[in-house]
């Protein structure tokens, strides 16, 4: 009877039937669902956990490169305070942000005296336009460089080597200057010593000279000398004159060697160089019996050949080079002078000797010298 009954129900009540099928397809969706939400929670926790990984790897090498950092800074800190020069750095408006201890050290000035003050406190006393030259320098993004005369604070007189940059953001533009003050009082000191000293052997050696220079003109005046004699007194008086120049020029030879000497070319007759230096080598040349030969383009010496140059430092470098391949070369034999004269003018001074093994990897360095005892 009931089984009858519950097959009439379905058979009699069809929507119900279907509601129930509904339900279950609902439960099954909603099933799916979560099991969909769940495993997307999942993955969604897995990534996070993958995040947290990478950003504390990132903040592990952050702090190692912030740890380098740091160690950067202050090993440039103990440079800047332990530096044996003077180190300003100002910011863009010329006012001074920094400086280190040997800044005051230097100048005797005190913190307070210098960080905030316009980078002018560093003007020159014997430069007047030092400070408008630098800033029309550095302002312009170039380097400039120059000597600073002072007085500083207890009387005492310095000398400071300075250096002005500027920097540049990338961008740039200028953000900031820095300035490095070396002391150089000591060398500027033993510089100036060094010229009053060749000023009192210029003016020690003049006196001599003159009377020298004016001996050949007392014997002409007699007029008894032979020809030979005359060339002879005429030869001294040149030497003399050449001698006299010379002395004049020790300063900048010295200006030379520091780099200083400021060339200004002038035409000078070469062929009445090269001739003034064979009278004047003729008896260190007849006494090897050696042959002084000079060849122009194939051809004899002209009486003129103009080129550009310091008549003085042409004379002193030839003759030295002239009498060195006579010195050095075997007797008996030839000296030769070849000049080539096409864009440029090219000397050749050869001798049939050799550089001897000894001296040849110093052949060119100074005052280097082989088998003479005064050389």
């Amino acid at each position: 009877q009931n089984e009858h009954n519950f097959t009439s129900f379905h058979q009699y009540h069809p929507l119900e039937n279907h509601r129930l099928i509904a339900k279950d397809d609902e439960l099954e969706m909603t099933f799916r669902a979560f099991n969909g939400a769940t495993l997307q929670r999942a993955h969604f926790f897995e990534r996070l956990r993958q995040k947290e990984i990478e950003l504390l790897e990132y903040q592990r090498k952050l702090e190692i490169k912030v740890d380098q950092r740091t160690e950067q800074v202050q090993k440039l800190s103990l440079a800047l305070k332990q530096a044996p020069f003077s180190v300003i750095i100002a910011n863009s408006d010329m006012a001074i942000e920094y400086v280190n201890p040997f800044f005051f050290e230097v100048t005797g000035l005190k913190p307070e005296e210098a960080i905030g003050q316009s980078v002018a406190i560093i003007q020159s006393e014997q430069y007047e336009d030092f400070y408008s030259d630098m800033l029309e320098t550095i302002t312009a993004g170039k380097i400039w460089q120059g000597d600073v005369h002072k007085t500083i604070q207890d009387g005492t007189q310095i000398w400071l080597q300075t250096t002005f940059s500027p920097v540049l953001n990338d961008l740039g533009y200028i953000t900031h200057y820095v300035g490095l003050q070396e002391d150089i009082t000591e060398k500027k000191e033993l510089e100036l010593l060094r010229e009053d000293v060749e000023r009192i052997m210029r003016h020690d050696l003049k006196t001599p000279l003159n009377g020298i220079m004016g001996l050949p003109q007392l014997l002409e005046g007699e007029g008894n000398l032979t020809q030979e004699q005359l060339e002879i007194t005429q030869m001294i008086e040149q030497s003399g004159r050449r001698m006299l120049r010379m002395i004049d020029m020790s300063v900048d030879l010295f200006k030379i060697e520091t780099g200083a000497y400021e060339y200004y070319p002038r035409p000078v007759n070469i062929a009445a160089v090269i001739r003034e230096i064979l009278d004047n080598t003729s008896s260190l040349s007849r006494a090897k019996s050696i042959v002084v030969n000079v060849k122009f383009e194939d051809g004899d010496l002209p009486l003129e050949l103009i080129v550009n140059g310091d008549e003085v430092l042409i004379f002193s470098m030839l003759s030295n080079l002239i009498i060195n391949a006579i010195e050095a070369s075997p007797i008996n034999r030839t000296v030769s002078i070849d000049i080539v004269y096409g864009k440029e003018m090219i000397v050749s001074i050869t001798n049939d000797g050799a550089v001897p093994v000894e001296i040849r990897d110093t052949i060119f360095a100074k005052y280097h010298t082989y088998g003479k005892k005064k050389g």
